[in-house]
């Protein structure tokens, strides 16, 4: 059941980070953290092993150069590096590729998040309907988009967006941008309209790349909150995203709150007390854009063409939700360097 009030603690450990970061000396900054975040921190890189034989058949040379070619440091939107080595196996395992996937490590030991043929990495890395849509939400101004997760459990997926799209454009509307954006220290780099707007992407179970999608959400959850009570691998999530597809938490569907979407609300559309992006909570996804060239290139020109709407409900369904206005009325435009 979703509660409507539940303790300051709910989503495992943000409040406690972003109470320590305001202690954290730090040059005055009035950006919000959602936009600050967009413009200024890149996206961690995942790490992609690939073990690939002398005897790789044709189909598994042409998904490891596709993997090689969309790399970031490559030259290519995917936010992770390829790590190659060649193996002598022999008989029948030796003529595929195998790849496996690990979350950015940060000092600590690499969490592996997804393993199995090169072909099969290619598949789950391929942009697809909620992944344009999310990418597009951030690069068009959405504040914050949050990610609904269906898992085994559809209907508290359901009550937590019915939940959100009810009480969201209320958030907005309440929820004031910081005094003193553009004054030195302050100033924008993008020209993406300033405003505190909203949406909800559902992602059903069955939807591309969930699976690999789930397995980096868990895993960020096990390293990066204080977590204070387990989640089901396959329980129905909400995650908060902003940023360059930076998950803010991960909350357990069923258990939604409004303290929750308040207090991340608050923080992530307050101003940016801490620059130091690795000090702030959160943890970043693995999506195909260049985020360098939508910015402050080609703009959204530069992200491939939206994806056809799907045809059944087994795609993810993006829910928008309307833009807010600060409590005096005050919208504020970007500018281009």
């Amino acid at each position: 059941m979703i509660s409507g009030r539940r303790s300051i603690g709910a989503f495992g450990g943000v409040l406690a980070c972003a109470v320590a970061l305001v202690a954290t000396p730090a040059i005055s900054c009035s950006i919000p953290v959602f936009r600050y975040a967009l413009e200024r921190w890149p996206a961690d890189l995942f790490v992609a092993d690939a073990q690939v034989p002398s005897s790789v058949g044709a189909d598994g040379r042409r998904a490891i150069n596709w993997l090689e070619d969309q790399a970031q440091p490559n030259g290519g939107p995917l936010n992770l590096t390829v790590v190659r080595a060649a193996t002598t196996e022999e008989g029948t395992a030796a003529e595929q590729a195998l790849v496996s996937l690990s979350a950015p490590s940060h000092g600590r030991d690499p969490s592996m998040l997804w393993e199995g043929t090169a072909e099969q990495a290619q598949a789950a890395l391929t942009a697809g309907p909620w992944r344009d849509d999310l990418v597009r939400r951030l690069a068009s101004g959405d504040s914050v988009v949050w990610l609904v997760l269906e898992g085994s459990d559809p209907a508290s997926a359901k009550k937590a967006a019915d939940l959100l799209t009810d009480e969201l454009p209320q958030f907005a509307e309440d929820t004031p941008l910081p005094r003193g954006i553009g004054l030195p220290g302050s100033e924008l780099m993008t020209g993406i309209p300033l405003e505190v707007r909203f949406s909800v992407l559902k992602v059903p179970s069955d939807a591309d790349g969930e699976k690999l999608l789930r397995a980096t959400l868990l895993a960020g959850r096990a390293s990066t909150f204080a977590a204070d009570t387990a989640i089901d691998s396959d329980a129905a999530l909400v995650v908060p995203v902003f940023g360059r597809g930076r998950a803010a938490a991960v909350l357990p569907a069923a258990t939604l709150s409004l303290d929750a979407v308040a207090e991340l609300t608050g923080f992530l559309c307050g101003a940016c007390s801490c620059q130091v992006k690795q000090l702030n909570p959160g943890f970043d996804l693995l999506l195909p854009v260049d985020w360098e060239m939508v910015l402050f290139g080609e703009g959204l020109a530069a992200l491939p063409p939206k994806a056809a709407e799907p045809a059944s409900s087994s795609e993810a369904e993006l829910v928008p939700i309307p833009a807010g206005r600060s409590r005096n009325a005050r919208r504020v435009q970007g500018t281009t360097p």
